[in-house]
């Protein structure tokens, strides 16, 4: 009575998916009906029963390394970035000193507190590194990964 699972009823049909970095994840939608998906299941398992000398090869790959999903901070990536503070542009010169070569994003409505740039590729801890040593005097309003 308290799996996700048990008021799946009528047409609907549901999978529960037990993810490392999500839990349990169910799927659940409209499906052929009773009487079709229990012919398909039986249709299954006549198919699987006539070939059961048969070798089926299966691509699951072995998860049991506890590092196989690296942190995503870890990873390189460009950045978009829109930073406020008091008079803006005249922070263009140290923020290109602290990520290098920057490409500055213009657009007409922005104000004077207001500067958007994407960094180059860099490790994404070595960005948020650099945007706390500004923290004092900008404020990060969007960061978003450029793939």
């Amino acid at each position: 009575r308290k799996s996700l699972l048990a008021s799946v009823d009528d047409v609907y049909n549901a999978i529960c998916v037990e993810g490392d970095g999500v839990g349990d994840v169910v799927f659940y939608g409209k499906g052929a009906g009773k009487l079709p998906t229990a012919s398909a299941v039986v249709g299954d398992l006549i198919d699987a029963l006539r070939h059961r000398n048969r070798l089926l090869a299966s691509n699951w790959e072995d998860c049991t390394d506890e590092n196989y999903v690296i942190p995503y901070k870890t990873d390189e990536t460009a950045v978009y970035l829109r930073i406020s503070c008091q008079d803006a542009d005249k922070y263009k010169s140290r923020l290109s000193e602290l990520f290098g070569k920057l490409i500055f994003i213009e657009r007409s409505g922005r104000t004077k507190n207001e500067i958007a740039f994407i960094t180059p590729p860099m490790i994404e801890q070595d960005i948020d590194d650099k945007l706390e040593i500004l923290s004092g005097i900008m404020t990060v309003e969007s960061k978003i990964r450029v793939l």
